[in-house]
């Protein structure tokens, strides 16, 4: 394996360009064959300063890169009127002394991270199958991580990241984070932050749970759960007022007829016998005219008239 780094300085203050047309780049490099990474670094110090590495199976493959057509696209974002400072530029080309090393170190990583249980570790083929997860994967889909093996990711994701994600296998963008929605076995989707990194032989995806993301989605839950307690209360209190109400107005209603109907029972004509003053009550009943009216009104008051309370005045006397 060989490292090689290239470094320059910008000479005409169009440094932010520059790092701008990196992460824009077109990721040309990772489909390249003996491709095995990339990473752009900055000068501390003095920020027109780059630093490119690339890590490549052997020398061979990245001279034959950097004479391919695609190495020129690749530069198809860099800004016009670029300036290098000439004396500042340099490439070095370092071989791994222990490239059985680095790999062993890859190997376990990739075993640690397959059997974390806070991080989805999956290892895919070129298609996207999947070879390998870690349990925490399957725990959050519901299902075994047995079942997982040989099924391809897109069938475990939202329809709209099932449909992208062939295309970041393609492209192989691997230096920028991105949102991937599972969907579990019990139909209720998950996000999680994932990143891919795109080999020539397949494809590793790391993900974690967004906590921070997370966190605010349950406060905004509970506040959510809040303010439908509120609501279901004043909901509940404007109900018990609401029927205290219509009781009242229902028995306002019925005192209403029921005054009515008496009024009615007055204003109609009502026979009366002209020498014993009895009254009809019905078609066959006669009764008092005191009596018909005690029955027939609520509004019935007991008293005296002028003349008649002179009289019994007089008898006190």
């Amino acid at each position: 394996m060989i490292t090689v780094i290239s470094r320059f300085r910008v000479a005409n203050q169009k440094s932010v360009e520059v790092e701008q047309a990196f992460r824009e780049r077109p990721h040309l490099v990772e489909k390249a064959p003996g491709f095995r990474g990339i990473e752009v670094l900055r000068d501390a110090s003095e920020a027109s300063i780059f630093y490119l590495y690339t890590k490549w199976d052997d020398l061979p493959s990245y001279q034959s890169w950097h004479c391919s057509p695609a190495h020129q696209e690749s530069h198809v974002r860099i800004p016009q009127g670029l300036k290098l400072d000439a004396s500042y530029t340099r490439v070095e080309i370092l071989h791994d002394e222990n490239p059985a090393g680095r790999e062993a170190i890859s190997a376990f990583i990739g075993r640690f991270l397959a059997g974390s249980r806070q991080i989805y570790h999956l290892q895919l083929d070129q298609e996207g199958v999947i070879q390998s997860c870690s349990p925490v994967l399957g725990n959050a889909l519901g299902v075994p991580v047995e079942a997982l093996l040989g099924k391809n990711i897109s069938e475990l994701l939202v329809e709209s990241d099932a449909q992208s994600f062939p295309e970041r296998l393609e492209s192989g963008h691997g230096d920028q984070d991105f949102i991937l929605n599972f969907v579990g076995q019990n139909l209720s989707p998950f996000s999680v932050r994932a990143r891919l990194f795109v080999q020539n032989h397949g494809s590793v995806l790391i993900a974690e749970r967004d906590i921070a993301e997370e966190s605010g989605l349950s406060r905004e839950l509970i506040g959510l759960n809040n303010d439908f307690a509120r609501l279901t209360r004043e909901n509940q209190q404007k109900n018990r007022e609401l029927t205290k109400a219509k009781d009242e107005l229902t028995r306002a209603i019925e005192e209403r007829d029921k005054s009515y109907w008496y009024i009615r029972k007055i204003q109609e004509v009502l026979p009366i016998c002209m020498k014993c003053h009895k009254v009809k009550a019905s078609s066959s009943s006669w009764e008092s005219l005191k009596d018909f009216i005690q029955k027939n009104t609520d509004f019935l008051s007991h008293g005296y008239c002028p003349k008649c309370l002179e009289k019994m005045k007089a008898k006190k006397r």
